[in-house]
């Protein structure tokens, strides 16, 4: 995914909160915990902060964790099927904040199997994922739907509009296929010229 200051998509991935860790004690932050009621975050303080919040605090002393749903147990779930995990209760955008936590984190110990775990899961769901959105209903798409993730759920629409145009195209509602624009002009140019 690319990072756009302006993009919908981007600004929703990274307000995904995640666990930090202060390795220093950080004067007059104490409001990134309203629940603390301290003034100053002290050395080894966890507290959970938007994706988008850790980045710039990172040099100030602040440890990051991956989330509960990049963690080794959830991870060993995907690895043994991946198809059965509701991908958007781990985070409505699951693959896009595990390439943020990569890109922002890799020397993490657990950067590295998070690394080739994210491209398997997509690649073993990305089958059910097309066959959902070709033969399911309309009742059982929006149950099936409700499991993807943003990634997911755009691949499952996409699914479906291209099953909805070859059905219009087997219906023959599609119309007829006529000469580009460019190409009659250009036509029309030749003989005036002859």
């Amino acid at each position: 995914m690319s990072s756009s200051y302006l993009d919908l998509h981007d600004i929703l991935a990274t307000s995904y909160r995640i666990p930090v860790k202060t390795s220093s004690s950080l004067k007059s932050l104490g409001f990134l915990d309203p629940s603390s009621g301290l003034e100053d975050l002290p050395e080894n303080f966890k507290v959970e902060m938007p994706l988008w919040m850790v980045f710039p605090l990172l040099r100030h002393g602040l440890g990051p964790d991956f989330p509960k749903s990049y963690s080794s147990g959830h991870r060993e779930i995907l690895e043994a099927d991946p198809s059965v995990v509701d991908l958007h209760k781990a985070g409505p955008y699951f693959y896009e904040n595990g390439i943020y936590l990569l890109s922002k984190f890799g020397g993490h110990p657990d950067a590295e199997r998070l690394g080739k775990i994210l491209p398997e899961v997509l690649r073993r769901r990305f089958r059910m994922i097309m066959d959902s959105s070709q033969h399911a209903e309309e009742g059982d798409a929006l149950t099936q739907k409700a499991m993807l993730d943003a990634l997911e759920r755009e691949l499952f629409s996409a699914g479906q509009e291209s099953k909805r145009q070859v059905s219009a195209w087997f219906k023959r509602k599609t119309g007829q296929i006529h000469t580009a624009d460019m190409v009659s002009r250009h036509c029309k140019r030749k003989a005036s010229l002859e």
